[in-house]
């Protein structure tokens, strides 16, 4: 099929595309409860994660980069959670303010971030009402108000979401003070076999972050 016959099918069911209040306020709730569910869920796998970690650290001697490599994946888990609950939060307020985005032609301003939000999440959270409620938003407002949520211009998007739901790998620090909280909690006899300072949160290195927080004299020069 040829790019000019597929611009103007996806021109065609662009018009085709109308905004209605009664199915953006149907695809919200779906949403929110949803990520009702998956936050739920989640917090189950934290709780058992956790768990495992501190028995990683209990053991003698202690298995810190098999541990380091799970809070790795606890903190992604945890930061999703967060991003969620949000996320839900928007969507229950649009649900409520869904008669004032169809009374106005523009996007009122104290809801352009939560709009933009759910808008932006719908390429990052695998959610099949986000992406309807992002075809009733492109509908209502364009999809240049679109490209601005996705392209997050002007940081329009929630930056705690944004933040949260970042591909990064955690820091260093961050996972070592992750480990420190879980040894605390599950009042785990372990110490950090090298302690990392804050100042010294090497994020963007290339270095692996289990040679990272080994302490400088394991490590073997290779050259």
């Amino acid at each position: 099929m040829s790019a000019q016959l597929l611009e103007r099918l996806s021109n065609k069911m662009e018009k085709q595309l109308i905004f209605n209040e009664t199915k953006l306020k149907q695809q919200l709730k779906m949403a929110a409860q949803r990520f009702q569910m998956m936050s739920n869920k989640k917090l189950a796998l934290v709780k058992g994660q956790k768990i495992e970690i501190a028995r990683l650290l209990a053991e003698k001697p202690a298995k810190e980069e098999k541990a380091l490599i799970r809070a790795e994946h606890l903190i992604r888990e945890e930061n999703e959670v967060e991003a969620y609950d949000i996320i839900q939060l928007e969507c229950e307020i649009l649900v409520e303010r869904a008669k004032l985005i169809q009374c106005n032609k523009k996007c009122p301003p104290d809801l352009e971030s939560c709009v933009s939000t759910l808008i932006w999440a719908s390429s990052r959270v695998d959610v099949s009402e986000l992406m309807q409620i992002r075809k009733q938003f492109r509908a209502k407002y364009g999809r240049k108000f679109e490209n601005n949520a996705l392209m997050n211009t002007n940081g329009v998007v929630n930056g705690k979401v944004f933040a949260k739901l970042s591909l990064e790998t955690p820091s260093d620090y961050v996972m070592q003070t992750c480990l420190e909280n879980i040894s605390e909690e599950r009042k785990v006899d372990w110490k950090p076999s090298h302690q990392l300072r804050k100042e010294n949160d090497f994020k963007s290195s290339s270095v692996s972050p289990i040679t990272r927080a080994m302490p400088v004299e394991h490590v073997t020069n290779t050259d």
